[in-house]
């Protein structure tokens, strides 16, 4: 018998072909494991990435721009405000994703003082309020009686504003349809200027308490006891209309107010391999001109153009170095 011969019948087996079906299995095997542990490694970060973004809250664009106001020429209208809400919202490009409907815009004004507080809002000192508008109020908040805001009234004795608040703050502060809170005058507007008055047409409640239309600033949700064993002191917020904005910002002269704009981002779905993407997109959006083309489309000469921030950067930043160690 040749060595060939030999070999063959080895391979073959007395009792027919059973190294080779073993030989077979082996190969198959190696071949299963060769393609089953990239994708075992890969469901495993991807598994890791989601349960972080979990922990790690919300990914979202924002942006912001404070200014004095100086004379009725510098009041920004929410037409405006829309304005480079849309200009900011098209440079999101893929891969970054912002679902349109979770958008929303707004202006704030300073805190002031409320001169005619209901007893269970004062502490040690008499309660603040802020003075907000958000533009999609109507999306975030469902109406639990009376009705929005919807104009205001400046005269020479009062500037008069319709308000809306949420249950706890009307329950804080002693609120209901009608009540009328007395904000006087900042310390920083002209003597001339008329006391501002609020007027509660609405009391509502948010859809989403967890959104970031009522997470950002948790004054406009409820109100907060800050410092509550040294000087504790009651804040809270009310949200006007997009009609009012002008009187507001009459009635704040001299004061220093806040343009915002929050675009959460979609990130639930994502997986580690579209994660460097995600991060360079985020960070390069934010070091961008998109501020200063908002502002040039809006026709507005505010010297601080709205500057972008990108949310959640540091956790991806932290992921991908921890999937490199």
């Amino acid at each position: 018998m040749t060595v060939a011969s030999r070999i063959r019948r080895f391979l073959a087996g007395d009792a027919g072909p059973g190294p080779w079906l073993a030989l077979a299995v082996i190969a198959l095997l190696a071949a299963f494991l060769a393609a089953a542990a990239p994708r075992e490694i890969t469901s495993l970060q991807n598994k890791t990435l989601r349960q972080t973004l979990a922990h790690a809250g919300g990914f979202s664009i924002t942006a912001a721009s404070s200014w004095q106001i100086v004379g009725s020429g510098q009041a920004v209208t929410a037409d405006q405000i829309q304005t480079m809400s849309s200009v900011l919202a098209s440079y999101i490009r893929p891969p970054l994703v912002s679902p349109a409907r979770q958008q929303w815009s707004g202006l704030t004004a300073p805190l002031l003082t409320v001169l005619n507080p209901a007893p269970q809002a004062v502490t040690t000192q008499p309660p603040r309020l802020e003075v907000v508008y958000r533009n999609a109020l109507s999306g975030n908040a469902r109406l639990v009686s009376g009705s929005m805001p919807q104009s205001a009234t400046v005269g020479k004795t009062a500037a008069t504003l319709q308000a809306a608040v949420t249950e706890p703050t009307a329950k804080r502060f002693g609120l209901r349809l009608g009540s009328l809170i007395d904000l006087g005058q900042g310390s920083s507007m002209p003597a001339s200027d008329p006391p501002i008055v609020l007027k509660v047409t609405g009391v509502i409640k948010p859809v989403d308490p967890s959104s970031t239309f009522w997470a950002t600033d948790p004054l406009v949700a409820a109100p907060y006891l800050q410092n509550p064993t040294i000087k504790p002191i009651w804040l809270g917020a009310v949200i006007i209309g997009p009609n009012e904005l002008a009187a507001l910002q009459t009635a704040v002269n001299g004061a220093i107010v806040t343009m915002s704009w929050e675009f959460p981002l979609r990130a639930g779905h994502l997986s580690a391999s579209q994660a460097p993407g995600l991060l360079a997109a985020m960070t390069n959006l934010a070091s961008g001109n998109a501020g200063e083309a908002a502002v040039q489309a809006a026709g507005l000469g505010l010297a601080n153009p709205p500057s972008l921030s990108a949310n959640g950067t540091g956790v991806l930043s932290a992921f991908l170095a921890g999937q490199a160690a």
